[in-house]
């Protein structure tokens, strides 16, 4: 099944420290709740109301997190593996410390993509605008194509990179490219920092 889904949230509350006892339950409480209540939403319901044996619908349910998984990791890949942005290479022998403030770092390794296009900006619930959804994560992405021009103008003031691709073509293409150029080993450490 989905890693995140049923996995990861489990494997995060076990590394909580176990003197935040009460936070520790109400996070367990809670995903307990939203993990049955998805189970029962898309597995039980369908089981119940459709005439259709259980098989098409376990089958289904797996096509579907299948293909939510592609995009999403194809979303995140246009944001963040494509030619313009930088990576950071940790090596053994550092001590793994990022030399730039946080929000610095977000912007040097994060590229925006199709931010004029309104419909797969309602598609991907505004994930084309990574810059903003790295920076303001508590916002609701409908305010994101308000607030990226302020963004962008903030980082010319700093001299701080503003990445960002015009069609979701360009930064597939880019992100391609990208993967391309990683496969030759002779130019891969150009584009580590």
């Amino acid at each position: 099944m989905e890693q995140s889904l049923y996995y990861g949230d489990f494997k995060d509350y076990v590394s909580l420290d176990k003197n935040q006892y009460c936070i520790k339950q109400c996070v367990l409480c809670i995903s307990l709740f939203i993990k049955m209540l998805h189970v029962f939403i898309f597995l039980i319901i369908p089981l119940l109301i459709l005439p259709i044996a259980w098989w098409q619908i376990g089958l289904s349910y797996l096509v579907m997190m299948g293909i939510v998984g592609c995009c999403v990791s194809f979303i995140v890949s246009l944001a963040h593996v494509v030619e313009n942005v930088e990576m950071i290479n940790f090596s053994e022998d550092q001590e793994n410390i990022i030399d730039n403030h946080w929000a610095v770092h977000e912007m040097r390794t994060t590229s925006n993509f199709a931010t004029d296009n309104k419909l797969l900006s309602f598609l991907v619930g505004g994930l084309n605008f990574q810059i903003e959804h790295h920076l303001f994560p508590h916002l609701c992405h409908v305010h994101y194509p308000k607030i990226a021009p302020i963004v962008e103008q903030t980082a010319k003031e700093f001299g701080i990179p503003y990445h960002c691709y015009k069609t979701l073509f360009q930064a597939a293409r880019s992100h391609f490219r990208f993967l391309k150029k990683m496969g030759i080993k002779d130019i891969a450490p150009e584009f580590t920092k």
